[in-house]
């Protein structure tokens, strides 16, 4: 009882105090088990500790049966204005599943090196027994970062795909400012005040429109930017804007993916990229951006690095012959293909060539799956919870990612997608 009351507070985010409410031991009483009693924050919390090193030491014994694992990290502030670093482990299981486990969450040690985060990361490897495994480590284009990478020469390093593709669309904004200034002018206009949001509503009404909302963008979320130009209003720039921008939105969804491999589909992703440069070279009103975005584009991907290369050849959806030089489009009847499992059931056919699928379908291309944690660690370490204690913390971010991890349920979904799709008026009301 207590060890899956422990995990549900972790996985909920509940604070400690929630197994000792009187509402919650009443509810328990009446409808769930009428001998049960409340537990102190004190006994709830030393449970998390316990329960959380039970499940450390299993996931290091199940490493022992994996093959190879990768890796992605990143850095995170908190409200108590201390730097953490996250560590996320990926590996394909022996039924051909693509799992995900966050390894740590713990502050890192001033000043934030290459050389301190490198061996902050390789402490986490050594503590999980995992350092021969390791076979990439994927981190975002920050300074540190990079000087880090340049000690992992042990370990294939990949830079996060979607923080270049962030910056490739940065660049490619900047030259149309003006214009989305007068589009988010014009959408505050029509939200600033109730009165105008109730006259836009009649409005509506009286031309029998659903009611809308119109989202702004931020400035340093790109995809907030796609989808405030979205917003049906008939002006040239939203329109081919939000065309060309679609090709880097659903580049980006598509190398965040968590269960399924990422590594093989970078090559099919940069063909569609540089397929949108060509097609759109013509539009004056992206002429300028597209100079930009290209050159960065260049910059990063030039030399594609040979892991992808080689993950595109353990794709049975692309030829083989074509790898090198353009990527077959893919049919419509492929696009729910599960190359893991094509893998697992031609196993025994190509005992080899299914060792090197297992590696090179691991590795992630992006960091979100520990992007996604900083999220979590938000709301766990509130403004009401900043003395909370690293090792709380930590137990507390792992074992919700654990108890996800049981029932698959990891998906990072945008928190901005999924509020800027709401954009019928009576859906807060």
């Amino acid at each position: 009882m207590r060890e899956g009351l422990s995990v549900y507070i972790a996985s909920d985010e509940q604070p400690f105090t929630f197994a000792e409410s009187r509402r919650f031991e009443r509810f328990q009483k009446r409808y769930v088990n009428p001998q049960y009693r409340a537990v102190s924050r004190n006994t709830i919390r030393s449970d998390i500790i316990r329960v959380y090193n039970e499940m450390k030491n299993h996931l290091i014994q199940s490493f022992m049966n994996i093959q190879k694992i990768s890796c992605t990290s990143d850095l995170w502030t908190g409200k108590n204005d201390l730097a953490y670093i996250c560590v996320t482990s990926h590996y394909i299981d022996s039924h051909w599943m693509l799992n995900k486990r966050m390894l740590a969450f713990r502050p890192l040690t001033f000043p934030h090196t290459g050389t301190v985060i490198y061996q902050a990361i390789m402490d986490i490897f050594r503590e999980y027994n995992i350092t021969e495994k390791i076979l990439s480590i994927t981190f975002d284009n920050a300074s540190n970062n990079v000087s880090a990478i340049l000690k992992f020469k042990e370990f294939y390093d990949c830079k996060c795909v979607c923080h270049i593709i962030n910056l490739i669309v940065q660049d490619g904004l900047t030259h149309i400012e003006e214009s989305l200034v007068n589009i988010r002018l014009a959408l505050k206009f029509i939200t600033c005040t109730p009165s105008r949001v109730q006259a836009f509503g009649d409005f509506c009404a009286t031309r029998n429109i659903p009611p809308r909302k119109f989202p702004l963008d931020m400035h340093v979320r790109w995809n907030s930017t796609y989808i405030m130009l979205q917003s049906p209003i008939d002006w040239q720039i939203s329109k081919v804007f939000v065309q060309f921008l679609s090709i880097f939105y659903d580049a980006s969804i598509a190398c965040s993916g968590v269960y399924y491999p990422t590594s093989n589909l970078i090559l099919r992703q940069l063909f569609n990229i540089s397929c949108a440069f060509k097609e759109y070279r013509d539009y004056s009103i992206l002429q300028q951006s597209i100079i930009l975005m290209e050159q960065k584009f260049k910059k990063y991907f030039e030399d594609i690095p040979m892991l992808f290369c080689l993950a595109a050849v353990m794709d049975i959806t692309i030829k083989l012959d074509t790898v090198k030089t353009i990527i077959s489009r893919i049919s419509d009847e492929m696009e729910n293909f599960d190359l893991l499992q094509w893998w697992k059931a031609h196993e025994v056919t190509f005992p080899v060539l299914s060792i090197m699928a297992r590696d090179l379908l691991t590795p992630p291309v992006s960091t979100v799956a520990s992007e996604s944690s900083f999220s979590t660690s938000g709301r766990i370490l509130s403004e009401r919870r900043t003395r909370l204690a690293a090792s709380s913390l930590e137990a507390l971010i792992c074992l919700k990612d654990w108890s996800d991890a049981d029932e698959r349920d990891q998906e990072f979904v945008d928190s901005l997608e999924v509020d800027f799709t709401k954009f019928n008026i009576d859906d807060d009301q």
